[in-house]
This record gives C-alpha cells, sequence and structure tokens, in this order.
C-alpha cells in the first residue's frame, strides 16, 4: 500500500481517531470511500489519503481511482462538523455523527438534533 494512506479501515474506527489526525504543513489528509459505494455508514470501508499543496486535482483524483476510491471530504472538515454535532448533542451516537457529515456535505449546513 502506499505510503500516503494513513489508514484503510471501517468509517466507525476512523471515527475513533479522527481528532487525532493532524493536517501536515505540506498537505492535508482527505477521507475516501469506495467508488462503487452510493451510501455511507458506520461500516464503510474507508481511506485517509495524503494529498500535497503541490499537487494537482487530476493527481490526486487518477491516484484515488486506481486504488478504486473517491473522495469524500477533508478529514479537518470531519472534525470541524463532528465538533457541532458534539457541541449540540453531548451525547450523539456514531451512526449520528455519519449522519451528521453527509447531511453537510449534501447541504453545506449543519444537520440539527431535535
Amino acid at each position: 500500500m502506499s505510503e500516503r494512506f494513513l489508514t484503510r479501515e471501517p468509517f466507525v474506527s476512523i471515527l475513533h481517531i479522527i481528532d487525532t489526525i493532524v493536517d501536515p504543513i505540506d498537505g492535508f489528509y482527505v477521507l475516501h470511500v469506495p467508488i462503487e459505494g452510493d451510501t455511507i455508514d458506520e461500516n464503510t470501508m474507508c481511506s485517509v489519503i495524503l494529498s500535497y499543496h503541490t499537487e494537482d486535482e487530476i493527481f490526486m483524483s487518477l491516484f484515488a481511482a486506481e486504488h478504486g476510491l473517491i473522495p469524500y471530504c477533508e478529514v479537518s472538515l470531519a472534525q470541524h462538523i463532528i465538533q457541532a454535532a458534539k457541541q449540540e448533542k453531548p451525547n450523539v451516537s456514531l451512526p449520528e455523527i455519519v449522519k451528521a457529515i453527509d447531511y453537510y456535505l449534501e447541504h453545506d449546513a449543519f444537520m440539527r438534533f431535535i
């Protein structure tokens, strides 16, 4: 596996460590999901892949496709969404966090927990 892969595991496992992932100065981490997946849940196998600022999007798209993946969201964005969800609902569950990330990516707004 390429040195660009920080980890490859079920989304639920990544959610347990996501707050410990820190972007390097020369790049950022992106959460990727399988190409064939049309939905994501806590059991979806995900990869966290390093993307360098000096690379263009075409390179990363080809790199991800070569590994059967598509970008889902930047790790820093997922961290921000999780933080907002936990602030609104301190006992938010992992399935709710997955829904909150999906909701944000679809609506460009935070999901409300009413």
